[in-house]
């Protein structure tokens, strides 16, 4: 889909569609680039990576997203303050502060669509941290993650 200069509204899922085709498109971009330099990385990653999360993550929850993440929180559904973080690994989650909700999702970039990793209380996910002194920062392994999210009852999930 092409931006045209005279602009019309697009409706939530045109957006969203238009972000899909746009992240598979970046893929191939960069897969592109790497066979050109094999010796450099070209991953897409970091806050790229987490605003396409936030917004993807958004519409399928009903999130309303801030203007600019506070400081433990992107967004709110409900009454419910939420962080949402993304991953395209199975590593770990790095975060600072305890949030209230949080979502994590996995971005698969060749279909460009998110696939939920845990979903609930940030509290329950806080008591399984681990701090990261030379980073000043808390991480959880994905794993846990996964393991957590199916101990959590519907009525916690957002």
């Amino acid at each position: 889909m092409m931006l045209s200069s005279k602009r019309r509204k697009m409706t939530e899922q045109e957006k969203i569609q238009f972000l899909v085709g746009k992240i598979k498109e970046l893929d191939r971009i960069t897969s592109d680039i790497e066979h050109i330099f094999p010796e450099k990385s070209f991953k897409l990653d970091g806050i790229l990576i987490g605003n396409i999360v936030e917004v993807l993550t958004a519409h399928s929850y009903g999130i309303k997203l801030y203007k600019q993440s506070e400081k433990a929180h992107d967004g709110e559904v409900g009454g419910r303050k939420v962080q949402i973080k993304g991953t395209q690994g199975n590593g770990s989650i790095v975060f600072r502060h305890e949030p209230e909700y949080l979502l994590v999702e996995f971005l698969d970039k060749k279909s460009g669509t998110i696939m939920e990793i845990y979903n609930g209380p940030g509290h329950l996910v806080w008591e399984y941290r681990s701090f990261v002194p030379s980073m000043n920062h808390y991480t959880i392994r994905v794993n846990k993650l996964l393991e957590m999210n199916g101990q959590v009852p519907e009525q916690e999930k957002i």
